[in-house]
């Protein structure tokens, strides 16, 4: 029973962090559409400043999401393993969001050390 409790409370975990993941894609399809009006000579929605903010918020919270889906992976890996099962997948899953992670930090440092003046020309990817 304690398995499945445990279970669940990561699966609340990661179904909150889904949610809160498709809320940060809105916000850079906003700040990407904002960066558009802005190449097109037209009034962007956010002046400079308010990007730039607005951009390293959005930035932070992806990587506390990556790191919460990286928290999740390691421990059904650990449940994994009390049970005995193959955890070569497991495994794999713990890699790739470690990878989602330095993703998530290298493209936080990029926004932050960008010139705030540059705000509106920096590329809003999605991760």
């Amino acid at each position: 029973m304690r398995e499945i409790e445990e279970k669940i409370k990561l699966i609340d975990i990661q179904i909150i962090g889904s949610i809160v993941f498709i809320i940060t894609l809105l916000v850079s399809i906003t700040l990407n559409y904002s960066q558009r009006n802005y190449t097109l000579y037209k009034r962007p929605l956010f002046d400079r400043k308010t990007t730039y903010i607005i951009s390293n918020i959005n930035r932070i919270v992806v990587l506390i999401v990556v790191i919460s889906f990286l928290y999740t992976s390691y421990e059904f890996k650990k449940i994994a393993e009390e049970k005995g099962s193959n955890v070569a997948l497991n495994e794999l899953d713990v890699f790739a969001a470690t990878l989602s992670v330095i993703s998530a930090i290298i493209v936080l440092y990029i926004t932050a050390n960008s010139p705030v003046e540059d705000s509106l020309n920096i590329e809003n990817p999605n991760i």
